[in-house]
């Protein structure tokens, strides 16, 4: 069995790793002349595939980071957080799932249309929430809002006549782009398969706490009965954080992310 110290070992054994990531994501990632990401990128400069996978990385670079900060005993007296933690797991993978999604294929034409599927996904919520800013400003329209509203209308007409020429209409899907991501990353393992299913099952479970829902912490090691149930079975339980059920998450992203760093080096170059 796994042990707290085990766990511990685990996730501090990848620090050095972050302080490097953490370093790239804080520059601009340029693929060099006559790669393959320096090509791809000339499909959608508004923003560049290599820019969209960088950014991805960035994100779970520095979410990793912030679980590194509640465990290190140099930051304070070292806390688990039975959701919190969960949510940052959740951002970190997502954001590094979209990097290896996005670059892990040889053929371009794959990377090209789940670029452009991820942008119209991007576009479509970067306008609810304008939207939603216009609604809000009511009869006193705001001057830069509305200009980023009209830029935004354009490029989401332009993106969508590129993929109607292209006969491109899949809809992205965080969860198939996890499933995808995963399966490319444990490729060849024994254990791919539940690995695999792993990585959905940290998104999903992630989902909920980020949705304000207790039930990802039901059952765990973090969770202990504090009184007698009732006459209807209902107990009450008090839930704390969790070593064992925060290694999975956050080593799963962390797989994830150094595979996403590897490509981006590996196609960029």
């Amino acid at each position: 069995m796994t042990s707290d110290a085990d766990y511990t070992r685990m996730i501090r054994s990848t620090f050095p790793t972050l302080d490097l990531w953490q370093t790239a994501g804080g520059t601009a990632f340029r693929p060099e002349s006559g790669s393959q990401l320096r090509g791809d990128d000339l499909d959608w400069p508004y923003a560049p595939l290599s820019a969209v996978a960088h950014q991805g990385l960035a994100v779970a670079v520095t979410h990793l980071q912030a679980i590194r900060v509640h465990l290190e005993p140099e930051s304070g007296p070292g806390q688990l957080f039975p959701l919190p933690q969960a949510t940052l797991c959740r951002t970190a993978l997502v954001g590094a799932a979209q990097a290896v999604w996005l670059l892990v294929s040889d053929d371009q034409e794959v990377r090209l249309c789940r670029h452009r599927m991820l942008i119209t996904d991007m576009h479509h919520n970067h306008r609810q929430y304008l939207t939603d800013l216009q609604t809000y400003a009511g009869g006193e329209p705001h001057e830069g809002t509305e200009i980023v509203a009209a830029h935004l209308d354009t490029r989401i007409q332009e993106m969508k006549a590129k993929r109607a020429a292209a006969k491109e209409t899949a809809l992205f899907r965080n969860t198939k782009m996890i499933r995808q991501a995963a399966r490319e990353v444990f490729a060849g393992r024994a254990d791919a398969a539940q690995l695999e299913q792993a990585a959905v099952l940290v998104w999903r479970s992630g989902s909920g706490a980020a949705h304000g829902f207790f039930w990802p912490t039901f059952g765990g090691p973090g969770m202990t009965q504090t009184a007698e149930p009732d006459a209807n079975g209902v107990a009450e339980f008090a839930v704390g954080g969790s070593l064992g059920e925060l290694a999975e998450p956050y080593l799963a992203a962390f797989a994830m992310c150094e595979q996403g760093w590897k490509l981006l080096r590996q196609r960029g170059c």
